[in-house]
């Protein structure tokens, strides 16, 4: 397993990629910060968080089931059916 750890730059390091952390950091900050907009939209829009807890459970069990009826088998070889075409004289 890679190990992850602060460089003397400041930067992310995992295993050779350097990510800086400040990056990183506004990234998170930026999708929890859209989140609690979202909820707010939710509760402003409906009156309470029942679509919020709604729509996530919706959400994994497609994806659940998606998964779950995915072939991970390689597709089989196919073979021609028959023998050669005839070539015409």
């Amino acid at each position: 397993m890679l190990g992850t750890h602060l460089d003397a730059g400041g930067r992310l390091d995992r295993g050779g990629c350097r990510i800086p952390v400040g990056q990183t950091l506004g990234a998170v900050e930026g999708l929890v910060n859209f989140g609690a907009w979202m909820g707010g939209v939710v509760f402003d829009r409906f009156g309470n968080y029942n679509f919020g807890w709604g729509a996530p459970i919706v959400i994994g069990v497609t994806a659940f089931t998606l998964q779950w009826l995915m072939d991970e088998h390689p597709p089989r070889e196919r073979r021609p059916v028959g023998g050669p075409a005839p070539v015409p004289a």
